[in-house]
């Protein structure tokens, strides 16, 4: 089976007045496959929040999609491709996105960290409710 990161892409972005809210993690990140009905692509979807130093809530919502030239199978689907190496090649494509879109907006950047996906939690930090 061949793979292909087809596109990147922000599905949602939301930036408002963080009103007290902290995140003693500094950040919050969870990610999930998602599986298309067509059969040949699946997408990795990236839940990321932040508090910037001047109280703005980050909320960004981030799809990488990935193509195969054969039918994706349920093997394919329990399989560790799509919980760890298909987030591990599109991550850096989030961080650069935060990075440059709090620099856009006048914030200072997070420089996020290198996750080993192998060993990585179903989420890291605290999600607002």
């Amino acid at each position: 089976m061949k793979l292909l990161l087809k596109e990147s892409f922000v599905n949602r972005l939301l930036l408002v007045d963080a009103e007290g809210r902290t995140i003693d993690s500094g950040f919050a990140l969870r990610f999930k496959p998602l599986f298309n009905e067509e059969g040949k692509e699946f997408t990795v979807m990236f839940d990321f929040y932040y508090i910037t130093e001047t109280d703005k809530a980050l909320r960004v919502e981030f799809h990488s999609v990935f193509c195969t030239d054969t039918l994706i199978d349920e093997d394919f689907k329990i399989s560790r491709f799509p919980v760890v190496n298909a987030p591990a090649i599109s991550f850096p494509f989030l961080r650069a996105f935060i990075a440059n879109f709090l620099i856009s907006v006048g914030c200072n950047p997070i420089l996020l960290p290198s996750f080993n996906f192998t060993t990585f939690e179903a989420e890291v930090g605290e999600f607002p409710d």
